[in-house]
């Protein structure tokens, strides 16, 4: 039972492993301006485990951290400024007593707010998981947003009850919280890797290139083409750009298959 291959070690270092994530990007999302970034790595780190594969925490969540940077906070910053102006739209509302609102302007703000808020939860795993230009990534992120909307919402419920039950029992808040969120952070994984399979489905049928992290490049025919550079990214036509990892043991699969 207590061999580090038994299921219950497994099962206890999986769940060390989504505390951890969560710990990190509380870390690195103190200065702020970084909060997109770090939300980015978790979610890389995250779904890498979800699709099976092996992780190293520390390694792989710096290392999306600072890939993902630019992009991540760049969509950070523009959220922050549209959250920053929905917010101030609200308070006037609520604050203006002797003007009153019109009912259709309300409804807009509300459908925005929606809008907004689904988009901040598809981007950053998103921006995990491809590489796109800044407009793109906002354009196909509110499209996975509608297509599983229901989803999605079930999601955000997910992700907002470990708060919900903290706030209504708040003597055990510091147990809640942090396993609360890693629960979350576990279905939330799961829920995105499905996903993007699905647009990665899409994009292979198109007969793409897909570069693998670990120096491979498989082309058209299913050949296997080394390269050089690790971080070489494959342009997806004008539509995404993919960095997927594999397993060892796909890679040598891979490679028997070249050999052959």
């Amino acid at each position: 039972m207590f061999r580090y291959d038994s299921k219950l070690m497994k099962f206890l270092g999986s769940c060390t492993d989504y505390l951890l994530l969560n710990i990190f990007y509380v870390i690195f999302s103190i200065p702020v301006f970084t909060s997109g970034a770090a939300n980015t790595a978790r979610y890389y780190t995250a779904m890498k485990a979800a699709r099976g594969m092996d992780i190293y925490v520390w390694k792989d969540f710096t290392t999306a951290f600072f890939r993902n940077f630019k992009m991540a906070t760049k969509v950070w910053l523009i959220l922050f400024a549209v959250d920053f102006v929905l917010i101030y739209n609200w308070f006037l509302i609520f604050t203006n007593k002797e003007a009153v609102p019109n009912q259709l302007y309300i409804y807009a703000l509300m459908g925005v707010c929606l809008l907004v808020i689904l988009v901040q939860f598809v981007v950053f795993p998103f921006i995990a998981r491809f590489d796109d230009t800044l407009f793109d990534t906002i354009k196909i992120s509110m499209g996975i947003a509608f297509l599983n909307l229901f989803k999605l919402l079930v999601i955000i419920f997910i992700d907002v009850l470990p708060f919900l039950c903290a706030y209504k029992y708040i003597r055990w808040a510091y147990l809640i919280i942090p396993v609360g969120c890693s629960a979350a952070l576990y279905l939330d994984s799961f829920f995105y890797a499905n996903i993007f399979r699905k647009l990665e489905k899409q994009v292979n049928e198109n007969q793409v290139q897909t570069k693998f992290r670990e120096e491979i490049i498989i082309d058209d025919d299913g050949n296997v083409v080394e390269t050089e550079k690790e971080d070489d990214k494959t342009h997806f036509g004008n539509v995404v750009k993919r960095t997927k990892e594999v397993s060892g043991k796909d890679i040598d699969e891979l490679m028997e298959k070249e050999d052959e």
